[in-house]
This record gives C-alpha cells, sequence and structure tokens, in this order.
C-alpha cells in the first residue's frame, strides 16, 4: 500500500525555518525562554519574540536592561526557547547563543535593530522604560516618579515623532544553532534534530531521533 501521507514540516531545517515565518507572528507569538541563574537554577518565562531573519540564524525580543533573564544571559549566554503551534500539533526547542544590544553596543546594523524594534513598540510599552527602578526608589521619591511618569506618558501619546530607544531598552538577540522539533502524530511522535556545523562548509545537519 503506498502511504500518501504528506511529508512533516519537521523533517527538514527549510521546513522548520518556513514553519517560524509563518507562525510567530500568530500563534507562536509568545513562546517559553528559559535560562540558568548563575548558581544554576533553572528559570523559564514567557517572552514576545519579535523577529526572526532565518538566513542569518537571528531570533530576537526585548527586555529592561535589569531584568532578570538579562542577568542570567551575562552570566551563561546559552539559552533555550519552545514554543508551541497547535495547528501541526508541532513543539519547537530552539536553542541558541544570546548577545545583549545596548545603547554601547558597538555595531551600526544592531544599533538599527535596536532602533527598529524600540520604534516598532507601541506606545504605552515605551512609557514603561521610564518607570523607576523598584531597587532603586522608595516612599516618597516613588510617589514623585510616578507622577513624573504619567506626564511622561500623556506627553508621548501625543507626540507623533518617536525619539532614541530609552537607555534601559535593550534587545536580546539570540543566533540559533540546535533546533528540536517534536509532531504529536498518531500512532507515533516522530522528531528531528537539526544542528548547526560551523565547519567544513557550514550547514545543516539533520537528524531523525523518533
Amino acid at each position: 500500500m503506498t502511504n500518501n501521507a504528506a511529508p512533516s514540516p519537521i523533517e527538514t531545517i527549510s521546513g522548520v525555518l518556513d514553519l517560524l515565518r509563518d507562525e510567530v507572528p500568530s500563534v507562536a507569538h509568545y513562546p517559553t525562554l528559559a535560562t540558568a541563574s548563575p548558581d544554576g537554577i533553572g528559570c523559564a518565562r514567557l517572552v514576545v519574540l519579535r523577529g526572526l531573519h532565518a538566513s542569518k540564524r537571528w531570533l530576537w525580543f526585548n527586555t529592561h536592561r535589569h531584568a532578570q533573564k538579562v542577568q542570567h544571559l551575562r552570566a551563561n549566554p546559552h539559552a533555550e526557547l519552545a514554543l508551541w503551534i497547535p495547528e501541526h500539533a508541532i513543539q519547537l526547542r530552539i536553542r541558541a547563543i544570546y548577545q545583549i544590544v545596548t545603547s554601547t553596543t558597538r555595531s551600526h546594523d544592531l544599533q538599527d535593530l535596536r532602533t527598529e524594534s524600540w520604534q516598532a513598540q507601541p506606545a504605552h510599552a515605551r512609557a514603561l522604560y521610564d518607570r523607576p527602578n523598584r531597587s532603586e526608589s522608595t516612599g516618597s521619591t516613588r510617589k514623585k516618579s510616578l507622577k513624573t511618569l504619567e506626564k511622561r506618558q500623556e506627553i508621548r501619546l501625543k507626540q507623533e515623532k518617536i525619539g532614541p530607544p530609552h537607555p534601559d531598552f535593550v534587545v536580546l538577540l539570540g543566533k540559533f544553532y540546535r533546533i528540536d522539533a517534536l509532531q504529536l502524530t498518531q500512532p507515533h511522535h516522530s522528531q528531528y534534530l537539526h544542528s548547526w556545523s560551523p565547519a567544513p562548509g557550514a550547514h545543516w545537519e539533520t537528524a531523525k531521533t523518533a
């Protein structure tokens, strides 16, 4: 009997990357980022995936420079992003090395990415970066800071022109090198591991693991 079932998109790296391009703006927009603290304790949280560049093996999201995940990635830049694509019953675990793109990063391309990410933020999200650092403000200082924040929010909402990125705004840029793809199919699940091989002749290697 001939098996006319269509091949799974996870069987090839091109199929996986096509999935990411198609699904990131919708259901796969809120993946889970898993990091390790400096003392080796695992920590996971949802993030908003802001972009993907398949040929450069880039993915990125934004955060505050004082966020816990930034401190974790400074200590250990390796982290894994897990996302679920319900339409295909596919789970992707994407391992990457992260670079923290700040106002002092010496790369015009990365500064352009940071600026574009800042400008793509809605006004209320940009206004959050004017909030005082909780560890640095208490009591009357915090009340004054919150009043200042409210005024700045009003101004920002009225302004059409978006200024440069706030100093506390950072982009976490991951260069992915391993994608573990699992599809929950009947009667058996299928799983493929796609690994980046830098040399000789940089390319993706694929192995069926289940």
